[in-house]
């Protein structure tokens, strides 16, 4: 996971505010239950002493339509100078809304969101065209969506081996691979702007084969689905069943490709770092390239930021007498421009924190 969007954040001093809000309408009282979350948002603000023109920054952001359906939450850091992050998450979330003030923000609950998104193509035809659909995640709903529209041609009952017959089969036959080479037009398209992770390809037997003989190659897999298409009865569930099943494989397998290379390298003890000490040593020097972090098992932990002199964080957390582990770990990856890739604990080498280098010393 790159972390250019949480970079700017720490080029700002502290302390840092983090506000995460629900701000989704589900229903009529939508509007009215965020005007109630926020009043409470705003006592506590002014409670603890923040600047109102901040203050006012935040409600105004809080306030303003998403243009999002269904559950969504947002994620706001401000430092005394004005907001420096703004960010909202459709979907349902997994971590609580809360009002935080320290050296530095809170962005845990925020990564793991971002860590949940995969974004993937989904592609269903016949041999008339073809229905795209753009998804962030499997939990969101379609981020764009567009229908290709093919010819269609009719083959008329004749007697069975007569000339007329086969004339209007090579006709059918060539309507149908033109139809498949405009969706494959359309699919290539959609993959080199928004670069899905994954293409997802699924309905009639012949009209997939065709599309897959049109498409050539891509920057993403493509992979064939059993179930889906656009065919009358096509059962939604099965094939949101086997997107999710297809989904989580892709998960895993990156996620077990960090291990590997975690694991290969404690084994040649070479090319990794393990551990909170030997990895805020390593972001000292600018060595990590990707942090492994378990954030559970972080969270509660505090990291003296004055044993490792040099280590890239905004003031005032440079000068805090302990910060947690977790906020101190994200923002000195940031700022030193590597990536993070959350795992559970047990497949991180001595548990919790791990790094892997971009060279050694």
């Amino acid at each position: 996971m790159h972390l250019d969007t949480l970079r700017p954040v720490f080029d700002s001093s502290g302390p840092y505010l983090t506000v995460h809000a629900e701000v989704g309408r589900t229903d009529e009282h939508g509007l009215d239950q965020l005007d109630a979350r926020w009043t409470t948002i705003r006592h506590e603000l002014e409670h603890r002493a923040i600047d109102a023109d901040v203050i006012e920054q935040i409600g105004e952001r809080l306030r303003e339509k998403t243009h999002v359906d269904g559950e969504a939450r947002r994620t706001i850091v401000a430092t005394p100078g004005g907001v420096v992050f703004d960010q909202v998450q459709p979907g349902h979330v997994l971590w609580p809304e809360t009002v935080d003030i320290d050296a530095l923000p809170d962005m845990s609950g925020w990564l793991r969101q971002i860590d949940r998104v995969f974004p993937f193509l989904l592609v269903q035809v016949d041999r008339t065209g073809g229905d795209l659909a753009l998804y962030r995640a499997v939990t969101q709903d379609a981020v764009d969506e567009k229908t290709v529209k093919g010819e269609t041609f009719q083959i008329r009952k004749v007697p069975v081996g007569g000339w007329a017959h086969a004339k209007y089969q090579h006709r059918a036959e060539g309507i149908w691979a033109q139809n498949a080479a405009e969706v494959a037009e359309a699919v290539t398209s959609v993959v080199g702007q928004q670069r899905p992770r994954a293409v997802l390809v699924a309905g009639d037997v012949r009209a997939v084969q065709e599309l897959l003989d049109a498409v050539g190659t891509l920057s993403a897999p493509l992979v064939k689905l059993e179930s889906g298409g656009r065919a009358a009865g096509t059962s939604e569930e099965a094939l949101w069943a086997e997107v999710e099943t297809v989904i989580a494989q892709f998960e895993a397998h990156a996620a077990q490709e960090v291990a590997d290379r975690l694991a290969e390298g404690v084994g040649r003890e070479r090319g990794v770092a393990v551990g909170p000490r030997e990895v805020l040593e390593a972001l000292v020097k600018g060595q990590v390239d990707t942090l492994v972090l378990d954030l559970d098992e972080v969270r509660d932990a505090t990291i003296r930021p004055a044993d490792f002199p040099g280590l890239e964080l905004p003031e005032p957390a440079a000068e805090a007498a302990e910060v947690p582990a977790d906020r101190v770990l994200v923002a000195a990856a940031a700022r030193s421009d590597a990536e993070i890739s959350l795992l559970p604990a047990d497949l991180i080498p001595e548990r919790a924190v791990a790094a892997i280098l971009r060279w050694e010393d």
